[in-house]
């Protein structure tokens, strides 16, 4: 699948299929009532696919079922045609609205973090996006769940992964026999860089506009970047989108990043050693 240009934003995106109900009038100046879906959300917007055309900065009000919440919102443009209809980029008139329930770091994206995640607590369900230090990588690795403090319960809870649909990508890659979750740790490397990596088999989503996505496995991970080997020709310098951890059939993070570096291994099957940094 061809992807969309990638460009600067203000949020990490969240991978989210989340059914909604989006009111307007379309490119034809009918007014519509329509169920549709989200496929990615942000802090003040979102990705949402309509089997309808709507006119680029038209005015709609979005529906969230999960949260029973409504926001106006304008649309952006569209972003490509799918199948089963046209994902548009939209933008919420008012700033402060959060019809996803999910509470997103006041920081914006950082750069300091091993690790992104959509968490849900336990007992509230309440949805935070995470950002995870290596210890924190290590403890969810070990147990795919976090001990954290809930703003909204006032104590300690357990904090797990929220399930969604199976995407297009997820689905081909349990065809294909890959494992799902982070898989196993392997000890620490220690080395002189900016910032510690760590071996952490983490699997991550690669998504660049022209080679596409692809699921891999990182080969180490730190606070700045990760290091992985495909058999895919990515451009050095070229900017990308990651999703690190990723985890099959829920909600992952994807963050803005470049090919730092790469080199060819030289082995039977072309295949690549990138080394990607984040980006802001």
């Amino acid at each position: 699948m061809k992807m969309a240009p990638i460009e600067r934003r203000s949020s990490d995106r969240v991978s989210l299929l989340n059914a909604i109900r989006v009111s307007g009038k379309d490119s034809t100046g009918a007014t519509f009532s329509d169920e549709a879906r989200t496929l990615l959300v942000t802090l003040h917007g979102a990705a949402v696919i309509v089997n309808r055309e709507i006119t680029p900065d038209q005015r709609v009000i979005i529906r969230c079922y999960g949260t029973d919440t409504d926001a106006e919102a304008r649309v952006v443009g569209q972003i490509e045609k799918q199948p089963d209809g046209f994902v548009y980029g939209v933008q919420f008139v008012d700033p402060g609205v959060n019809p996803w329930n999910i509470k997103f770091p006041a920081t914006g994206p950082s750069q300091e973090a091993v690790g992104r995640l959509l968490l849900q607590c336990a007992e509230c369900q309440t949805g935070e996006l995470v950002y995870l230090d290596e210890l924190e990588a290590e403890v969810f690795g070990a147990n795919q769940c976090l001990s954290r403090t809930c703003s909204t319960c006032h104590k300690v809870t357990l904090w797990k992964t929220t399930p969604q649909e199976a995407s297009a990508a997820a689905s081909e890659a349990a065809g294909s026999g890959e494992e799902s979750g982070l898989g196993s740790l392997v000890p620490r490397a220690k080395n002189d860089r900016k910032h510690v990596r760590l071996r952490l088999k983490l699997k991550a989503c690669i998504r660049h506009p022209e080679v596409g996505e692809e699921i891999v496995e990182c080969e180490d991970v730190s606070r700045g970047g990760i290091s992985f080997t495909s058999q895919k020709q990515y451009p050095r310098d070229g900017l990308i989108e990651a999703a690190v951890p990723y985890l099959t059939g829920q909600a992952n993070i994807f963050t803005r990043a470049r090919i730092a570096n790469l080199r060819p291994m030289n082995d039977e099957k072309g295949s690549t050693k990138y080394g990607v940094s984040y980006v802001g």
